[in-house]
């Protein structure tokens, strides 16, 4: 499955993919769900990355353009 930081990748590029998918199928209602989805899978990692290190969190925050997590 990979690290965090590659996971957190691979998510991230799917929120973008869903995310393009919607612009174009406004009522897909199956990938809003996929959507919110991946979305909590990926904030869950990124928690995980935040709490274990602090410095690679900032950094796949810049790399990928995630706004930071709210405390």
């Amino acid at each position: 499955s990979g690290s965090a930081e590659v996971q957190i990748a691979r998510l991230s590029a799917r929120v973008l993919q869903l995310t393009e998918h919607l612009a174009e199928h406004k009522k897909d209602f199956s990938t809003r769900r996929g959507l919110l989805t991946v979305l909590s899978k990926r904030k869950q990692m990124l928690l995980y990355l935040q709490r274990t290190d602090r410095p690679k969190y900032e950094q796949l925050l810049a790399e990928l353009n995630i706004r930071p997590l709210k405390n």
